[in-house]
């Protein structure tokens, strides 16, 4: 079954074939013209320009390549082949069992080979995060056996399914993907090569150490506390880490593989990286099904030269994962809505795409549950029969609602059972939660709300979103608008009206950061593929290659060098695990002096501590306060409590991070009035603490370290 095609490809005749092709290059000249003279946000007080930073760097190709390692002798990607094998077993065997999911629900037969292998992975990488969570649950992390086995036996289900492929209906296995002929002269699906090598860009980058805060904290962070402990419990100390956290269970099941929270964490993050060539996938799919070959040839080298999109799957943030499920949740339904043979059990697909969203992250809940939900309820409401009358259809949005609850479930009810919240921290009036109080629920609101609803804030926002971005492609947006030129389809419009919805959304409801709107990206690489392709003059078409590959350049530098991604690709793991471009020199030096326990105040990205440590977010009740200070005066307990309880928890080492505590002050992160100078002054006048003195290279350091006195070896 094929979806029909939208629009046509006629382009006018007479004056008015070259007219408008004029006039839309013109505008596309005036736009790239704006798009390199845009300031760079990221470079405040060094008036770099887009244009200025991409030809600098242009001028300077030996250089660029030199970020990449510390020496020749550093290329060297051997140590990188551990944890992209077991990223690509966990893939493998994801897809397998995704592909079993399909079988059984029988939407094998109706998917193409790109389709087949495109929703296989999105339902197996759910399908293993969720096995991992309930192992977790059930305190089985300690045990590789748990997850080999069922390994095995996926592999060996595949196999026997492969092998009935010409007795059993449901079974069938398609053969090689023919690569299409593309309407465009000089198009053709070599040019996926050059996605390609984006595609490589970017899992290098994951392959890479964290050096992002909120990995650090606790995407990453709760996974190796959960790896530590043997199971999945709630962390009364990190409330991140009791959201749910569907796409970080890769990395703990990396590191129960590995055996290893340092290297398992890497397998999490190419994992994530994954996630762009498999969206890419997916776009090349639904272009050849819903428009046409070059459609989708472009939307998937589009998308995989974003910037933004190599930003977030290198960093390790788990948004790349959040824009594969919502971009697949999307195809599963126009697939199933135009399958005349559909039944309620279509829309199961769909929706266990739209749950895996919500496992990710809850805005799933808004950005693709809520809308596409209210579609499908709106499909069904006005469902007719073959004469034409209305018979509204029920069945399917309760299997939809249902399906949706098996893809994030689990997550809600482990919140509800071990938080007292489905949807821990949120909406506290309504449930509660363990830890949380009414002025912490405040707190959080106050430091998530959108910065204001003013036209000036609309402005500049919007502003952003077409072509402000430090992390845009140069043409993406304006071809995303061509596609509104000529095919006036109703799914066209639709694609559209979605990405409107997802800003909108993000405007309203989200903090207004580039990479909370990243999960509408797979839309607009869609829509630029079918912008691209509006016309087939001749005049176009050789203008079309010329600004993509100008954008391709762009990108090209723009993700080949600091600070869009972290290039260190070819510098071994041994030097890039203290290297202090990624990791605060504080914290090489208590890996290497701390003999007990750590305890840190203010910090909280802990994930490179190779100690054992006491640590809170910045939401949670203090680790130190809880030790040092009295509940009910308020004070300084005494010193021989104080040190008697340092002393039970084996802490041998207190760390101050005043540059912390001082940021979050200035953003409104938390009540930080008791930690104070005089508060460590004091405790080391009465014995509690003595003062190191910092190494030579961190004199000028604010940062603060301190032997507990009592501690004994």
């Amino acid at each position: 079954m094929m979806v029909k095609r939208s629009g046509n490809e006629k382009t006018g005749d007479g004056g008015g074939r070259r007219v408008l092709p004029f006039a839309i290059l013109a505008g596309l000249a005036v736009y790239v013209i704006l798009f390199l003279a845009c300031p760079l946000d990221w470079a405040s007080g060094h008036r770099f320009t887009r244009g200025g930073w991409v030809a600098q760097w242009l001028l300077l190709p030996d250089e660029m390549v030199g970020l990449w390692l510390d020496s020749p002798s550093d290329l060297l990607l051997l140590d990188r082949l551990l944890p992209l094998a077991v990223s690509l077993a966990i893939l493998a065997v994801a897809g397998m069992l995704g592909y079993l999911g399909l079988v059984a629900l029988r939407v094998d037969a109706k998917l193409t080979v790109l389709e087949q292998c495109f929703f296989a992975a999105s339902v197996g990488l759910n399908l293993v995060s969720t096995y991992t969570l309930a192992v977790g649950l059930f305190g089985g992390l300690h045990n590789r056996l748990w997850f080999i086995a069922p390994a095995i036996v996926v592999a060996v289900g595949f196999g026997w399914c492969v092998r009935r492929q010409d007795r059993t209906k449901g079974c069938s296995l398609p053969g090689a993907w023919e690569p299409p002929q593309s309407e465009l002269s000089w198009l053709n699906s070599r040019w996926l090569w050059v996605g390609g090598v984006f595609a490589v860009l970017i899992l290098l980058g994951g392959l890479l150490p964290p050096n992002e805060f909120d990995v650090r904290e606790y995407h990453l962070q709760a996974p190796k506390e959960f790896y530590q402990a043997g199971r999945v419990e709630f962390l009364p100390h990190n409330v991140y880490g009791n959201m749910a956290m569907g796409a970080e269970m890769h990395a703990l099941l990396g590191m129960v593989l590995l055996g290893d929270w340092w290297m398992g964490a890497l397998v999490g993050k190419a994992i994530l990286a994954l996630c762009a060539p498999l969206t890419a996938l997916g776009l090349l799919a639904a272009g050849q099904r819903l428009f046409t070959p070059a459609a989708g040839i472009l939307a998937a080298v589009f998308y995989l030269s974003i910037p933004l999109v190599a930003n977030i799957c290198t960093f390790g943030f788990i948004e790349a994962a959040a824009a594969l499920y919502l971009f697949a949740t999307l195809y599963a339904m126009l697939i199933a809505k135009e399958d005349q043979d559909s039944t309620a059990t279509s829309w199961i697909l769909p929706g266990y795409l739209a749950g895996a969203a919500v496992a990710c992250k809850y805005p799933g809940l808004l950005f693709v549950v809520a809308p596409l939900g209210a579609w499908l309820l709106w499909i069904s409401w006005n469902r007719r029969d073959r004469e034409g009358r209305r018979r509204p259809q029920w069945a399917a949005p309760v299997v939809f609602a249902g399906a949706v609850a098996a893809g994030c479930g689990l997550w809600l009810a482990k919140n509800w059972v071990l938080a007292g919240n489905p949807v821990y921290p949120l909406l506290y009036g309504l449930f509660g939660g363990r830890t949380l109080t009414a002025e912490k629920s405040q707190m959080w609101r106050l430091v998530h709300k959108p910065a204001g609803f003013t036209f000036s804030a609309l402005s500049a926002d919007a502003w952003r979103v077409l072509i402000g971005s430090d992390w845009l492609s140069p043409i993406l947006i304006p071809m995303a608008a061509l596609a509104f030129v000529k095919r006036q389809s109703r799914l066209v419009l639709g694609f559209g009206l979605y990405f409107l919805f997802l800003i909108a959304a993000w405007w309203m409801f989200a903090l207004r950061i580039d990479r909370f709107w990243m999960p509408a990206l797979p839309i607009a690489a869609i829509l630029a593929g079918v912008g691209a392709t509006w016309c087939r003059d001749r005049l176009w078409q050789y203008s079309l290659l010329v600004l993509f590959v100008f954008s391709l350049v762009c990108s090209f530098v723009t993700v080949a060098v600091p600070p869009c991604v972290y290039t260190r690709f070819f510098v071994p793991y041994a030097k890039l695990r203290t290297s202090p471009d990624r990791l605060n020199p504080w914290h090489t030096y208590l890996n290497e002096h701390v003999d007990g326990t750590l305890l840190l105040v203010g910090e909280a990205q802990v994930f490179d501590l190779e100690v054992p440590i006491l640590y809170n977010a910045w939401l949670d009740d203090s680790v130190f306060e809880s030790i040092v200070r009295d509940p009910v005066s308020g004070r300084l307990r005494p010193a021989d409590e104080i040190s008697a309880e340092l002393k039970a928890r084996n802490v041998s080492h207190v760390y101050v991070s005043w540059s912390e505590i001082a940021r979050y002050r200035d953003t409104g992160y938390g009540n930080w009035d008791f930690v104070r100078p005089e508060v460590f002054e004091q405790l080391v006048r009465e014995g509690v603490l003595e003062w190191v003195p910092p190494p030579k290279e961190l004199e000028g350091s604010v940062n603060q370290v301190y032997r507990v006195v009592s501690f004994e070896l």
